[in-house]
């Protein structure tokens, strides 16, 4: 917002004008006494230069007092434009108020730099509210030290890994594992912030985190995360196991090489995936699996179609979900195919 109002402003720059076209000359038309004699002010026009040069001091107390305090205005109209609680957004609001009866009162005051002391003590209260605030927020969104390294261990561990190798068999929904990869790549880490950094930036400029950006509290992520993970490894084991186990299947076996079939005997034998799983356990299994042809709904599709059907007596249902299943593996050899929901 103007720092003068208009309606001031256009009598200042009138007032400075004429000290301007007064004094420009005002060395060379009166430099010796008989000069003097050739001075046509009136005592009227004297007086209004006066006053005039006497706004030109007021606006330069206002520019003292905006170099002065626009450091800390700027950070306030950054902290406008956030998503604040209450609390803080009244605190702001009051601090306005103030700053603009202080800025108003300096025509009166004569003094600037006094002025803009006043502001910037006003607004210190404000700010160092919100430091606290953010600096919490900021804790509560961000990964410490010693979670930032165990984040960085479950990225490049072997159990991720192993998900990711297994990921490429048909019959295992990947779904679940692009979640967790995804929440595990959104967990960011910041530990290089200090209060004493937000008192001249309104944001953390190492990671630019902002209040209300939607971040997610971090506290137990990392367990979550890891828990899901080994519910995911045994889901995808159980789905293996019963898969590999039918007699199908296991028919298929002899055509492996030796090595292919001792791997998945190994498997079906212990019921628990190699420890480090690499691309030979994964060709045993696809090379298994190849004689079959997995059928894939999306689970999504499935449900809209289910609730379509709407309210019925069960041996209509039965009709329904049968006419589903005939729908997807129509023209397919039952007896090789295997249905395989997918989210």
């Amino acid at each position: 917002e103007p720092l003068i109002g208009d309606h001031i402003t256009q009598g200042y720059k009138k007032a400075a004008t004429n000290v301007r076209d007064t004094f420009s000359n005002f060395s060379s038309r009166f430099n010796t006494v008989a000069k003097l004699n050739t001075f046509t002010y009136t005592m009227e026009q004297v007086e209004q230069l006066g006053k005039d040069m006497a706004v030109v001091k007021i606006v330069l107390e206002y520019e003292t007092f905006k170099n002065d305090c626009a450091a800390d205005v700027g950070y306030m109209m950054n902290l406008e434009r956030m998503e604040l609680p209450a609390l803080l957004t009244d605190a702001i609001s009051d601090a306005k108020e103030n700053f603009r009866k202080i800025r108003d009162d300096i025509p009166e005051d004569m003094s600037g730099e006094s002025s803009a002391a006043d502001v910037s003590n006003l607004l210190a209260r404000v700010k160092a509210q919100y430091i606290d605030l953010y600096f919490a927020e900021h804790q509560k969104k961000r990964l410490g030290v010693s979670d930032g390294k165990r984040k960085g261990n479950m990225v490049s561990s072997g159990k991720l890994a192993n998900l990711k190798r297994l990921r490429s068999i048909d019959i295992l929904s990947a779904s679940k594992l692009g979640g967790i990869e995804k929440d595990l790549s959104g967990l960011k880490v910041c530990f290089e912030l200090t209060t004493e950094m937000l008192k001249t930036n309104h944001f953390c400029t190492k990671c630019h985190f902002l209040m209300g950006a939607g971040d997610l509290p971090v506290k137990g992520k990392l367990d979550e995360l890891e828990e899901r993970m080994d519910n995911l490894l045994r889901e995808w084991t159980k789905t293996l196991l019963n898969t590999l186990s039918d007699p199908l299947v296991l028919e298929q076996k002899k055509y492996l090489t030796s090595d292919q079939q001792s791997a998945v005997d190994a498997f079906l034998k212990t019921k628990a995936l190699p420890e480090k799983i690499d691309t030979f356990f994964i060709c045993a299994i696809e090379a298994l699996l190849q004689g079959f042809e997995p059928v894939n709904i999306n689970a999504n599709e499935l449900i809209d179609k289910l609730d379509a059907i709407g309210p019925c007596d069960v041996d209509t249902f039965k009709a329904h979900v049968t006419a589903l299943v005939d729908g997807y593996t129509r023209g397919k050899d039952k007896e090789k195919l295997r249905i395989v929901v997918k989210r």
